[in-house]
């Protein structure tokens, strides 16, 4: 007989804690086109606006996740293996930036707390690319691409904000640019959100304006007049042809990640249609610049013959 070693195989073993996958892991926030270098910051040597670049994953889950194997393998390059981080506990964020020193420049005075996995190779697009982090068993975790036109968020797209994916822990479609929204805060918040929680009396009216608290919250941030739902009738072209839908338009507070507005249309007040066949097309998506963006709805259909037709909003809280 004959006798020797096997051939070298590389094997990941799971210490503590789940493997990464999709059900427990999201990208939670991307600073692809981050705002220019401040004065102080280019005489440090930071004169690229590519330095500040950041991408940052999130644990979703309810258990610790290790990041053995994990890596980004689209967008930008990294191993966690090669990293800092190891492990992400339930709620735990990490990023990935491009420059370690130029980041602690500019957000470690801002952010102490912040975990840095490490430095990556190759830059985010400016105009929008796939992004793939990939599982240890070479799986996707996630795979999706973001773009820096609406109906994405366009003021992530060097006007200062960070994209943020919106409530994280729901585990919302990354491909979905309304899954996404632009930070509130200049240069976003590595490692955490600006995301705000009600707190109140939802059905209260504290300012007696005939608005109930948590549609208030829901559609302006304080001090941002709140603008009600607005149903209208336009003329769209669909498939090269020209006929009039009903439009709902309403406002939402960007920072309201705990409340999610659905909206609807009905025939009879009875029965309500959201969004797909039958019910409601996404039009447009504005970004206002204080804190709401706009969104615009119209009928799959159009309106002709129809003799009356309804259109609201639902906004539903999530906990905590």
């Amino acid at each position: 007989g004959t006798s020797g070693w096997s051939p070298l195989q590389s094997e990941t073993f799971l210490v503590s804690g789940e493997p990464a996958s999709p059900s427990n892991m999201a990208v939670s926030q991307i600073n692809y086109r981050p705002a220019l270098p401040t004065a102080s910051e280019a005489a440090l040597g930071f004169d690229s606006r590519l330095d500040y670049e950041f991408i940052e994953i999130m644990n979703i889950g309810s258990a610790d996740i290790d990041l053995a194997g994990v890596r980004f393998t689209a967008g930008i390059e990294f191993e966690f293996d090669l990293g800092s981080v190891r492990f992400l506990a339930p709620g735990e964020r990490v990023v990935v930036v491009a420059n370690r020193d130029a980041f602690l420049a500019r957000y470690g005075t801002l952010f102490p707390g912040v975990r840095i996995a490490g430095e990556c190779t190759n830059q985010l697009e400016n105009d929008g690319e796939t992004v793939v982090l990939s599982a240890a068993d070479g799986s996707d975790i996630r795979n999706f691409t973001y773009n820096d036109v609406a109906p994405w968020p366009e003021a992530a797209d060097g006007d200062g904000m960070t994209l943020m994916l919106i409530d994280p822990t729901s585990n919302p479609d990354h491909n979905d640019p309304l899954s996404w929204r632009s930070s509130v805060t200049p240069g976003g918040v590595p490692g955490g959100s600006d995301g705000t929680q009600f707190a109140g009396d939802p059905d209260g009216d504290d300012d007696l304006n005939g608005i109930p608290n948590f549609l208030q919250y829901a559609i302006a941030p304080p001090g941002v007049p709140p603008v009600l739902p607005q149903v209208d009738f336009a003329q769209c072209t669909v498939d090269e042809s020209m006929d009039d839908y009903l439009t709902l338009t309403f406002q939402r507070n960007q920072a309201a990640d705990d409340a999610t507005t659905h909206p609807e249309v009905s025939e009879d007040l009875v029965n309500w249609s959201g969004v797909g066949p039958s019910g409601l097309v996404f039009v447009s998506r504005t970004e206002n610049g204080d804190g709401t963006e706009s969104l615009v709805y119209r009928t799959d259909q159009p309106v002709a013959g129809q003799t009356r037709l309804f259109g609201r909003i639902r906004v539903v809280g999530s906990a905590p």
